[in-house]
């Protein structure tokens, strides 16, 4: 134990961009509360996910295999569409290679 003590003269502050459910809050500001090293706490709700309703997620929707989920299916057809941008080689010199690749 030190003999003399003195104030704390510094301090970290961070901020943290979390997606929590409605309940959770609630139970991490209780939590915050009782810690002594936290001085402020808040938690801000961003307005465009504000009047969004939570999601339903089942256990059973995720112990489904990826194939069979709806969102695995939806990812997998995009990474089957072609680059939109993407520019393809036209031969015109009639050779079946790129000449000018090292």
């Amino acid at each position: 134990m030190p003999t003399t003590t003195h104030p704390a003269i510094s301090a970290a502050t961070f901020q943290v961009m979390c997606d929590l459910p409605r309940g959770a809050v609630r139970d991490l500001l209780d939590e915050y509360r009782r810690d002594s090293d936290i001085l402020r706490k808040a938690f801000v709700a961003l307005d465009q996910y504000a009047d969004r309703p939570d999601p339903v997620c089942t256990m059973g929707e995720e112990l489904r295999s990826p194939t069979t989920r709806p969102s695995v299916m939806k990812m997998m057809e995009e990474g089957r569409r072609p680059h939109r941008f993407k520019r393809y080689w036209t031969p015109r010199s009639g050779l079946d290679y790129y000449p000018f690749h090292r």
